[in-house]
């Protein structure tokens, strides 16, 4: 049974990869491309969610064949406003297969009187340890540039654990002490069972994989307690009833909930098990854990979830000097 479900998944895989010739990236097939020159990135560009860089039908493009792609889906910190000093920004970092568009309610529910939305968007596909390098490298550098007293960070699935890494690599330099607070919304902390199989049945078709394998070297790493000053929050779901708010690679996200269900017997929110949300480490380092009955992405749309968040970034702002 268990060989007829990885042959089910890599058939899955081919075929959410259909339309891209394989052989396009066979440089990074190994996944141990380095830092993307700077031309490849983008920083502090003041933008919209509707620019086309962010678009649903540039998704697989950036999960499959990420370095080629780099250009067309985006790499770096976008500002969805112009830099006020006298507003905390908030970043918000996506997950696999997504976009900045999975947060357009999550940004439209900002008291934009204290808060000012950033967005990270980058080819999901890389290796996740130089995504977390390069928003690193952002951060630090638009905090020598801005002086932004405070900025928080809302990830959600595996963009959780890029802003995890990210944030330890600031505070292994000695340069985290002004990233306030981190909330993760569906991070796998403990990995994702279908990641580990589709790495090693497909060697190099999604970088990615490698790191959100259970056991990784890159998820062990994580483990490493943030800076104590940090408040750390952590949302989680348990529903897998209904998955209609990502309207992005929708083939993925089906085989990613189908492999899922038929490989696991754990409770899990449709793509990613509640055990590997709720690994003992990261609810012992969590200030607070929220959980909520919805599905791997309906939780970015619940009003419920929705609220929890604006009262945790609100939370920050009186602390903000100049606050509106």
């Amino acid at each position: 049974m268990r060989a007829r479900v990885e042959a089910a998944l890599v058939a899955a895989l081919l075929g959410c990869a259909g339309g891209w010739a394989l052989g396009a990236r066979a440089d990074v097939a190994g996944g141990t491309a380095g830092l993307p020159p700077p031309s490849r990135l983008s920083l502090a560009k003041v933008t919209t969610l509707d620019d086309p860089t962010f678009a649903r039908d540039r998704v697989r493009g950036g999960l499959f064949f990420p370095d080629a792609a780099s250009d067309a889906v985006g790499f770096g910190i976008f500002f969805l406003q112009p830099y006020d000093p006298a507003r905390i920004p908030v970043l918000f970092v996506h997950g696999m297969a997504g976009s900045p568009l999975d947060f357009r309610k999550a940004v439209a529910a900002l008291d934009l009187a204290c808060e000012q939305p950033w967005v990270f968007s980058y080819p999901t596909g890389l290796r996740l340890p130089v995504v977390a390098r390069v928003l690193a490298s952002q951060l630090g550098a638009l905090h020598d540039r801005l002086r932004p007293a405070r900025v928080l960070v809302v990830a959600h699935s595996m963009g959780g654990l890029v802003a995890r890494a990210a944030i330890l690599d600031l505070a292994a330099a000695g340069r985290a002490d002004f990233v306030a607070g981190l909330v993760t919304i569906s991070t796998p902390y403990g990995g994702q069972v279908a990641a580990g199989l589709g790495a090693r049945q497909v060697p190099g078709l999604v970088p990615a994989w490698t790191d959100l394998a259970p056991g990784s070297a890159f998820l062990t790493s994580l483990r490493t307690p943030l800076p104590a000053r940090l408040a750390f929050d952590l949302l989680f779901s348990y529903g897998s009833h209904g998955y209609g708010s990502r309207g992005a690679d929708r083939h993925f996200w089906d085989m990613a909930r189908w492999f899922s269900l038929a490989t696991v017997e754990d409770s899990n929110d449709g793509v990613v098990t509640l055990d590997s949300e709720l690994q003992p480490w990261a609810q012992d380092q969590a200030a607070h854990l929220y959980g909520y009955d919805a599905d791997h992405t309906s939780i970015l749309v619940l009003p419920e979830a929705l609220a929890r968040l604006a009262r945790l970034l609100a939370d920050a702002c009186p602390r903000v000097p100049g606050a509106r």
